[in-house]
């Protein structure tokens, strides 16, 4: 009787998949009063972009737009004061003309949001987020908020919570769900921002998601849809985070949202208000800015959650500056030694090892090294043969072995499928020396499909000749592609 043991030595890989989830939470509002804040600070221009200070004045932002004949409404960020009883405002004063504290914005730049007791300023200039902090009265030199998040793309709007640790932004993305995506990105223990992620496909929709605003306590977030179901073009919105997922997102309803749009909302640090840009019927022209007053603007989430229909931020990539071209990487040097030289037979005599391999191919030798075509699992029999006689002595004894942890990019399917049957497409053993792989994306011909796996499942509609393409993003934001052409059959 033929005993074996077979050593072969290899290294393994592991990776996370992400998982998406649904989930539907209702809320009501309290009695809510709606007030245009009048002819002081609202024009025949838009009135946009508000900023709450933590003693009830604001900045914005005006913006004449092209059907307004006048140079009276000069473009830039504005202040408007309140007066001591925080119940009257007073005119709104373009910020350059009075303080030199701020330069003169141009006319997709402004103050976005304050934090941390109005000590830290956000501003979006020249489509970058900066930040400055308040010292001794005078706000520093504004910084680059991170080069993970200023990608070269033009940003609508972004809110940061209060610790400063977490942002959500628009942006149009070159891979996202169509129009304007909301993202988020947070601060990683080595100080440094994330790769932001898409909130996903439950909060974005084919359209425009704009304008985000993240509650004090980081557990709501509001923003404006023309996606949704929707009483006019653009309505605002609330989502609920329970348990790190996001609810069902909830129109807030007449009278917030109108036929006309509604855009950036920005909450009271108390909560009992909220001032937002709508073109509602009776204003000034364009966009006016208007007071919401109801003290459940901030109403909480009831907790419970259908997980069937739950959402969760997921790791839909944001690539902006991926390159024209990936690079072309294949490794097909899988090349493994197997070993069965402690193999005995019991009677003591010589024997000859056969060894099978998965593709057909067969060697002999008590030692082999074979060429695999692909990672991942082989199956490899075994053969014993007395070469006195040349009688097999043991006949098909399968080994295992698993190939991982190797340089490769690439995905393991079937070269030719049918029509319609569900195929998977197995990019997890891709694996490159000393880099970790934040990214897969898959296309199919010319469309991105919208799902982040490292295992695909599909099924393909189209027969003939189908290219599919898989492209990795590393940590350090280098792209490797992986293009095969299936052949897909007819039933």
């Amino acid at each position: 009787m033929l005993k074996k043991i077979i050593h072969i030595i290899l290294l393994l890989v592991t990776y996370t998949n992400p998982c998406f989830v649904y989930s539907q939470v209702d809320s009501t509002l309290s009695p809510i009063k709606i007030q245009n804040l009048g002819t002081n600070i609202n024009s025949p221009a838009n009135e946009l972009a508000p900023v709450l200070k933590a003693d009830g004045s604001f900045f914005f932002l005006k913006n004449n737009s092209k059907s307004v004949n006048s140079h009276e409404f000069e473009n830039g960020a504005y202040l408007v004061q309140i007066d001591s009883s925080k119940t009257n405002y007073g005119k709104s004063t373009l910020l350059s003309s009075t303080s030199n504290n701020f330069s003169k914005f141009s006319d997709h730049d402004a103050i976005i949001t304050l934090i941390k007791n109005d000590s830290v300023l956000y501003t979006l200039k020249n489509n970058s987020i900066h930040y400055s902090i308040l010292q001794n009265e005078i706000w520093t030199e504004s910084k680059n908020l991170s080069s993970e998040i200023n990608f070269n793309i033009y940003k609508n709007h972004f809110s940061i919570t209060n610790d400063g640790k977490t942002i959500y932004f628009s942006a149009k993305n070159k891979i996202g769900y169509g129009g304007y995506d909301i993202y988020s990105a947070t601060i990683l223990a080595t100080g440094k921002w994330d790769i932001p992620k898409n909130l996903g496909h439950f909060i974005n929709t084919v359209n425009d998601e704009l304008s985000p605003e993240i509650s004090k306590d980081g557990k709501t977030l509001y923003f404006s849809s023309n996606g949704h179901k929707e009483l006019g073009g653009f309505d605002m919105y609330k989502t609920y985070m329970v348990n790190k997922y996001w609810t069902e997102p909830v129109n807030m309803g007449s009278p917030i949202n109108t036929a006309g749009d509604e855009i950036f909302m920005k909450i009271s640090s108390d909560e009992q208000y909220a001032l937002y840009s709508s073109t509602r019927a009776g204003g000034n022209g364009g966009y006016d800015l208007y007071k919401i007053s109801s003290s459940g603007l901030v109403s909480k989430s009831s907790g419970i959650v259908d997980i069937k229909k739950a959402s969760i931020t997921s790791d839909f990539p944001f690539v902006v500056n991926a390159p024209a071209n990936c690079i072309p990487y294949i490794n097909k040097d899988f090349i493994v030694t197997l070993d069965a030289s402690k193999s005995i037979d019991s009677s003591g005599k010589n024997i000859e090892i056969e060894w099978v391999f998965d593709d057909g191919t067969k060697e002999k030798g008590i030692k082999t090294t074979h060429r695999f075509k692909t990672p991942g699992k082989h199956n490899v029999a075994i053969n014993a043969i007395d070469p006195a006689n040349n009688k097999v002595e043991l006949e098909d004894a399968f080994q295992e072995v698993l190939i991982e942890g190797i340089d490769y990019v690439g995905f393991i399917c079937p070269d030719t499928i049918n029509i319609n049957d569900t195929v998977i497409f197995d990019g997890s053993y891709s694996y490159i020396t000393g880099k970790k792989i934040t990214i897969y994306l898959w296309k199919l011909g010319e469309s991105v499909l919208k799902e982040n796996p490292a295992k695909l499942i599909k099924a393909i509609n189209t027969s003939g000749e189908v290219k599919l393409e898989m492209t990795i993003y590393t940590e350090d934001k280098l792209s490797y592609c992986f293009t095969k052409t299936l052949i897909v059959k007819s039933k």
